[in-house]
């Protein structure tokens, strides 16, 4: 039986994702350009790197649901509190195929369609971007897997969360949920 959350949720995802559900339109971290420049010179060349205030770094999170409209959180092995699984995008890969392996390695899960972008977020106190996406898992999984760095992994339902969820998590997790939309800032 699929609970009513999961229609809404499945139902606010198909009308938001439809322009965003194709693979093309992903988004890739570009390389730094040799013309950035400080102090008239350019700093690639300098073997110094890029200046600090320069260097953008992108993360990536998901929001994945079962079939029962719970959602999955991670719990890191030397952070305390549970998070949404995803981190960091390499300079050499896509936004969506990071997050299939940020699933892969955190709790053995293969990223099982093209999720939906629900926003991409400001993170103040970090100085970077995160793009969180939203997942529909077609099948119960109750085999995961903790992989690497991770201490437990479980599905819990939108509205019981554990007490010690991110307050991001837990923001992105009401956002998706409701349906409401996405503000600028982490």
């Amino acid at each position: 039986m699929v609970s009513r959350v999961y229609r809404r949720i499945f139902s606010s995802l198909l009308g938001r994702g439809a322009a965003l559900a194709d693979p093309a339109q992903e988004f890739c971290i570009p390389r730094p350009e040799a013309d950035l420049r400080e102090h008239g010179r350019s700093r690639l060349a300098s073997n110094k790197g890029l200046a600090s205030s320069r260097v953008t770094s992108l993360g990536v999170r998901g929001v994945l649901f079962d079939l029962n409209g719970s959602v999955l959180l991670v719990r890191r092995k030397r952070v305390a509190g549970w998070y949404l699984p995803g981190g960091s995008v390499r300079t050499d890969e896509t936004v969506v195929a990071a997050l299939a392996r940020h699933i892969e390695e955190e709790v053995a899960l293969p990223l099982p369609a093209v999720p939906v972008l629900h926003g991409l977020f400001h993170h103040q106190r970090n100085k970077t971007h995160v793009a969180c996406y939203t997942i529909v898992l077609a099948a119960e999984n109750n085999n995961l897997r903790a992989g690497h760095g991770i201490e437990e992994a479980a599905f819990f339902p939108h509205d019981a969360l554990p007490r010690l969820v991110s307050s991001s998590a837990r923001a992105r997790i009401e956002e998706v949920s409701t349906g409401s939309p996405a503000p600028l800032r982490w």
